[in-house]
């Protein structure tokens, strides 16, 4: 029944349409450099984004009838949604109140938070349902982690550009050349993420070890002269928040990772000859 009311990849595709959109426009809300507990702030972003970005994951999964994700981890999944959501109530209900100085506002900016995530979540909710009672029909891949981190990685790279021209274009004044080197440099290493998680040769071998030798070069050039306004804007560091510094740091090293697996040691090559 759900099946014939969802076509699941097209859903899929819908949800990740409608993520983008809303990314991109409520960065307006939250755009600014003063905040309350950055260290919570963070940790709950970062749970928020891993609860949107899974869900998105069981829609496609559906929709190719894949197992990307397994029953153990869809169970953990399950109980860190239904903790989150009274969690993130109450603290949203404290940050609010304290931000705007009216308990009942607070309250209710809190609650129209939580039912505005919960209808976003619809979609997954029911793909995850489908998904749960299908399992066993589904098909095996291989690197189902590194498709969904890689994706994660690549829209949100894609959304954060978009909203760097939207609102902050000023800064690109500030930045310099080594900045702009990195930024070019980290975009043309995404393909390789992703084809890395889908085990599709791209390039030849000595092309990727190439461009893994350049990327490390480059952000080791990078961090030792990007400007400060290059700081702020892609590693957190006004934020003052630990947690927002270290994710950035851990995607980049995840990529330098992916990046040395597919240039030397993935199957993906094949019995390619250097």
């Amino acid at each position: 029944m759900i099946n014939k009311i969802f076509n699941w990849k097209v859903v899929s595709i819908l949800y990740l349409f409608v993520y983008i959109i809303l990314s991109i426009a409520s960065f307006p809300l939250y755009n600014t450099d003063s905040i309350l507990f950055p260290d919570i702030e963070a940790i709950f972003n970062l749970l928020m984004l891993f609860i949107i970005t899974i869900g998105f994951g069981y829609c496609f999964a559906n929709g190719w009838k894949i197992q990307l994700f397994s029953k153990k981890f869809s169970i953990i999944y399950a109980i860190t949604v239904f903790c989150f959501i009274p969690i993130a109530f109450v603290y949203y209900c404290f940050d609010f109140t304290v931000s705007m100085g009216d308990i009942f506002i607070g309250i209710l900016a809190s609650f129209i938070t939580i039912v505005c995530f919960v209808f976003a979540m619809f979609p997954a909710i029911i793909g995850y349902s489908f998904y749960m009672t299908k399992y066993k029909e589904f098909s095996c891949v291989e690197k189902p982690a590194h498709k969904i981190i890689s994706s994660y990685i690549a829209v949100n790279a894609f959304c954060y550009l978009i909203i760097m021209l939207l609102f902050k274009t000023e800064n690109f004044l500030e930045y310099n050349s080594f900045d702009y080197l990195g930024i070019v440099i980290s975009f043309l290493a995404l393909p390789f993420t992703i084809a890395y998680a889908w085990n599709k040769k791209t390039v030849s071998s000595k092309f990727s070890k190439t461009f893994f030798v350049l990327f490390v070069v480059s952000n080791m050039l990078s961090f030792g002269h990007m400007s400060s306004q290059f700081k702020t804007d892609f590693f957190n560091f006004s934020l003052n928040s630990i947690i927002g510094v270290l994710f950035s740091l851990i995607q980049l090293l995840y990529i330098i990772f992916v990046l040395y697996k597919y240039a030397f040691t993935d199957k993906v090559r094949g019995n390619e000859q250097n």
